[in-house]
């Protein structure tokens, strides 16, 4: 599996996402609880190979930086009545989901980048008037490139309603993490 991420990961390290994301047995739990579950601490101990308390303060550490959730199963899923299920608090995308959206993803960049790439004289020439351009900078560094053309749409979209900052998490971080399975290897 791996992780993405989007926002404001700094602060305190027990609050930054990637102080967990890295860890290979959060990877395992991760992965169980994506391909099993939501499963309980005992369950997720079975699956993993990793002791109960190990996994019980993983789990700790990822419910309150908010990795993972705990969700209700029916009762007849239960083995106890006070059984506690967890499951990951970001969406993990499938192989094939990632593959759709991928092609989907690809056209609309395509679309994107050709109305930049229509724009590039305009971009250059607002740059050249930049502070930035005085100290030296050239608008074919990548550095430049890369602020100048990173995407733009977000602000737009989100004026529109269609996205919205990442939410605000322990610490005073604010961030979204996405989850993918790993590609096959062949």
């Amino acid at each position: 599996m791996t992780f993405w991420s989007t926002g404001q990961h700094g602060g305190e390290k027990r609050y930054n996402p990637w102080t967990y994301l890295v860890k290979p047995a959060v990877a395992k739990i991760l992965e169980a609880l994506h391909r099993e579950g939501p499963l309980t601490v005992k369950q997720i101990s079975e699956s993993v190979g990793l002791s109960q308390t190990t996994v019980s303060r993983h789990v700790g550490d990822l419910i309150e930086i908010e990795l993972l959730r705990e969700v209700e199963v029916p009762e007849e899923e239960r083995s106890y009545k006070v059984e506690k299920f967890y499951e990951p608090n970001f969406p993990i995308f499938s192989r094939e989901d990632k593959e759709r959206i991928s092609q989907v993803k690809r056209e609309v960049g395509e679309r994107t980048a050709a109305v930049i790439i229509d724009n590039m004289d305009r971009l250059r020439e607002v740059f050249e008037s930049t502070s930035a351009s005085s100290s030296g900078w050239s608008f074919e560094d990548l550095s430049i490139r890369h602020y100048m053309l990173q995407p733009s749409s977000h602000k737009v979209l989100a004026e529109r309603g269609y996205l919205s900052d990442p939410p605000e998490r322990p610490g005073g971080n604010w961030w979204w993490v996405y989850g993918e399975e790993k590609e096959v290897d062949t």
